[in-house]
């Protein structure tokens, strides 16, 4: 994987590319080997339900200080998405559309096929 430019030419390493399990190791890392450096918080780690971007802070700095917004834990999209995924739990939904849709088209085909004509008696 490619590193981009800035992470490249960075002489203190503050820019780091790569994937998010390796990141966070990485920040844990700096964080167990100077604790007295860092604030002791990886913001991204879960804020928001976790970011594909972490930061570490110096000591003493909040992360509000530096402008970041307060987030919670779970991520907003996580009731929009348990609320889109529900009807379709156990393939119910897609049943009864199928069947709604059957019924239509049923219908509509009576409608439209002509009367049976009258049998002739011999």
């Amino acid at each position: 994987m490619a590193n981009p430019a800035c992470a490249e030419v960075c002489p203190a390493e503050a820019v780091v590319y790569g994937r998010r399990a390796d990141l966070l190791a990485e920040a844990r890392r700096r964080l167990a080997a100077e604790p007295q450096r860092y604030n002791p918080k990886i913001f991204g780690e879960r804020d928001g339900g976790g970011t594909q971007v972490l930061y570490l802070a110096g000591a003493g700095v909040s992360f509000r200080d530096l402008g970041f917004p307060d987030m919670p834990e779970k991520a907003p999209a996580d009731l929009s998405e348990s609320v889109s995924h529900a009807p379709y739990l156990h393939g119910l939904t897609p049943i009864a559309l199928y069947a709604a849709a059957a019924w239509i088209i049923n219908r509509h085909r009576n409608k439209e096929s002509p009367p049976a004509e009258p049998k002739e008696k011999p």
